[in-house]
């Protein structure tokens, strides 16, 4: 009994921490390589930023794009931020990869 209690407890707060949506990169199963925990600490914002990401076969992030649904904060200076913070997130390299794929993430912003 206290297993299953364990188990349930893990996977109620597994599901509020995951942050990667889905999109084609999800659907075929590329992983990410590059370690995050999708959070961006600002001194004024608390909120959310919802973005779709292009990666190319290389695993770099090529454009990032914010998404209304979803999105908390309409401060430009933080999706800005938001945004750069994405620019460096890193995926599976592979030659058999479309050129590119798409991703939704989203990001947590909060005080330090």
């Amino acid at each position: 009994m206290k297993a299953i209690f364990l188990i349930l407890f893990l996977s109620i707060t597994g599901i509020s921490t995951a942050q990667i949506i889905g999109g084609s990169l999800v659907d075929d199963g590329r992983k990410m390589v590059s370690i995050s925990n999708f959070t961006v600490t600002d001194s004024l914002y608390t909120g959310t930023v919802v973005m779709s990401l292009a990666v190319n076969r290389k695993g770099e992030v090529t454009s990032g794009k914010n998404i209304a649904e979803g999105t908390t904060i309409t401060s430009t200076p933080i999706r800005i931020k938001v945004r750069n913070y994405a620019m460096k997130l890193k995926f599976e390299e592979a030659v058999y990869f479309p050129e590119f794929h798409y991703v939704t993430v989203k990001f947590m912003v909060k005080k330090p």
